[in-house]
């Protein structure tokens, strides 16, 4: 099955290897990426494909078997590091799926979980970030990069973040650093020890290194 979720929370679904689309409007928003319902990440894994919506307001998972009918999980679902029950009121910022667990970046927290319906909090302080813009992992390589964004001296600054180890540990890279103009936006892909990263301006990075020079 293809899967594509848009803003507002809208699905299509493709199962004829994307010749054909069936698109679900399950959450009528208006467009825009500051709701409970804009969507953030989208990780499948073995059974099912969860997606993590909510950017600028609360956050929430949503959870499907088939790509097709999805369910938001309710609040019993998450457990969190006292053993209280409930999600984060803070917004979710990607999801993955690390070939055993799913995994969904929420705030300064990561929900994980076996099955994509019980979900546990476990800590995530790598850094001092303000906001975490953008996840993508590659199973190949066993190679979780994200974006993240920090204030410094009153200024925006993007930088990357690299992990070899599905976020136990990671590496932070600063454009002022690597000499590549910024991370701010864009894709991210990975090949053969090599990571080409979309920056500002229209530019593009790219390293060899696991990310310390671009």
């Amino acid at each position: 099955v293809v899967v594509a979720l848009g803003p507002g929370g809208r699905t299509a679904v493709s199962c004829n290897g994307g010749r054909g689309f069936r698109v679900n409007d399950f959450h009528k928003t208006p467009d825009d990426d500051h709701s409970p319902y804009a969507v953030t990440g989208l990780a499948g894994g073995t059974g099912a494909i969860v997606a993590s919506l909510g950017w600028g307001a609360a956050g929430r998972i949503v959870y499907s078997d088939d790509g097709v009918d999805w369910q938001e999980l309710s609040a019993d679902r998450y457990t969190n590091r006292s053993g209280g029950k409930g999600p984060s009121t803070d917004s979710t910022s990607g999801a993955f799926f690390d070939g055993s667990l799913y995994k969904v970046f929420w705030s300064r927290k990561v929900w994980s979980s076996p099955d994509g319906l019980a979900w546990k909090e476990t800590a995530f302080e790598p850094m001092n970030i303000s906001h975490i813009r953008d996840v993508e992992f590659f199973p190949e390589a066993r190679l979780l990069v994200v974006r993240v964004e920090r204030d410094e001296g009153g200024e925006r600054n993007f930088l990357m973040m690299t992990s070899s180890d599905l976020g136990q540990t990671y590496k932070l890279w600063s454009p002022r650093t690597t000499g590549c103009p910024g991370f701010e936006w864009g894709p991210v892909a990975y090949s053969n020890g090599v990571i080409v990263a979309g920056g500002s301006s229209g530019s593009v990075c790219r390293s060899e290194d696991g990310g310390a020079k671009w």
